[in-house]
């Protein structure tokens, strides 16, 4: 066997086979234990402890996340569960049995209080003010307007109901604003008198911050058509999908 000479600082021997010298590495390694839950890791040259420390055991099933910095932690697990995160993004393992709540998605319902009267008749286009909410889960909804919180895909649900229409009311005309180019649902108006009902729902792709407003337009006759308010009379609601 030849003689070895001496290996730099932080370098270990290492066999080169059978009938060949051992010969010293060229990467380094710490010569003491580091921090507690600490691992070996590779810098591209040498070897050295990580900053990150690792917890010793692990339960079955559990995942590993930073629970702060650089500190590994398991997060334990349940039956049946997802994974979600708070507002703060901290992940927990929620319980999911059956129907999962999500509180955090943009879902509103809104209704106009009160009867608008003369509201349109003559062509007149009235922008319809929900001014009474239901809920509003994400506060992405103000008066007439919802203002998409993200990029996605939503549904609308309207119902707009008129009275005061009159024999010579042709047709009306409901206007989505801000969804692409604006939506139209023309109808005919055969009975004059009591109230006329009408509704229908929308699902469209709309990007972060786009608004979207609702207004109904009648036509044929004077400016005498009242929109009726309330929770059975004028009302709109939406929400996020996916």
């Amino acid at each position: 066997m030849s003689n070895i000479g001496k290996g730099a600082t932080g370098t270990i021997l290492q066999g080169a086979g059978t009938g060949a010298s051992p010969n010293f590495s060229t990467a380094t390694y710490p010569a003491t234990a580091t921090g507690t839950g600490t691992l070996l890791r590779a810098d591209g040259t040498n070897w050295s402890a990580t900053t990150s420390t690792y917890p010793n055991t692990n339960a079955v099933s559990t995942l590993l996340y930073a629970s702060s910095a650089n500190v590994m932690s398991a997060l334990a697990t349940a039956n049946s569960a997802i994974l979600a995160t708070n507002s703060s993004g901290v992940p927990s393992i929620t319980a999911a049995s059956g129907n999962w709540l999500n509180t955090a998605r943009s879902a509103f319902a809104a209704s106009l209080s009160g009867n608008v009267t003369n509201a349109t008749g003559d062509n007149t286009t009235y922008t319809i003010a929900f001014d009474t909410e239901a809920f509003d889960q994400g506060n992405d909804f103000a008066t007439n307007t919802f203002t998409a919180p993200v990029t996605g895909k939503y549904m609308f649900n309207y119902q707009i109901s008129l009275s005061n229409l009159g024999a010579a009311h042709t047709s009306a005309i409901v206007t989505i604003a801000g969804i692409n180019t604006a939506r139209f649902q023309p109808f005919v108006i055969v009975s004059s008198g009591g109230i006329v009902t009408f509704g229908g729902s929308i699902f469209v792709s709309l990007t972060a911050a786009a608004t979207v407003t609702m207004a109904v337009t009648v036509s044929g006759s004077t400016k005498t058509v009242t929109v009726v308010g309330g929770t059975s009379g004028t009302t709109m609601s939406g929400y996020l999908v996916c």
